[in-house]
């Protein structure tokens, strides 16, 4: 059985989308389920690999066909969209804002093609996102517009609750 392809969206640059998508990713029970890809900017990659003790390397791809799936190694969709000067960890911005969007625009475009078999989103900047000139509110209203989705919710899930 082939293992799913997992898209996880970096999230706001100048967040800690970065560094909980290397943590993740350097848990290699996640490698045993699934083909994750990170969809991101490689410098933010790199300075959570910084922080993050590991010994995880990045392998930039630019199609999904390219990806392996192994740990100890990242595979990296990087829209090399935003560079470090660009932004300062824990501060809005509108380029960080606007890059989080293309990661999540990707990752659903991904889905909606077959490509991946589904999404995880790393942590948005409300507004920053705003400041970028998104009219949404958060992750759900972005998927739901881009699918063309009316009817939609968002869950949230664990082993003993389930809310709508």
């Amino acid at each position: 059985m082939q293992k799913p392809i997992i898209a996880i969206t970096m999230g706001d640059p100048a967040g800690i989308g970065a560094e909980i998508a290397v943590k993740a990713l350097g848990n290699e029970e996640i490698y045993k389920k699934s083909k994750p890809v990170i969809i991101g900017s490689r410098c933010a990659i790199d300075d959570a690999l910084k922080i993050i003790p590991s010994n995880l390397k990045v392998k930039v791809i630019k199609d999904t066909k390219e990806i392996q799936g192994e740990f100890g190694t990242i595979d990296l969709i990087d829209l090399n969209n935003i560079t470090l000067d660009e932004f300062s960890y824990g501060k809005v911005s509108e380029e960080a804002g606007k890059a989080s969007l293309e990661y999540i625009y990707k990752g659903i475009d991904l889905a909606m093609e077959g490509q991946v078999d589904a999404v995880v989103t790393g942590p948005i900047h409300k507004e920053a996102i705003k400041a970028a000139g998104s009219p949404f509110a958060g992750h759900t209203e972005i998927f739901a517009t881009r699918t063309q989705t009316k009817d939609y919710a968002m869950m949230l899930a664990d082993e003993s609750l389930r809310v709508i």
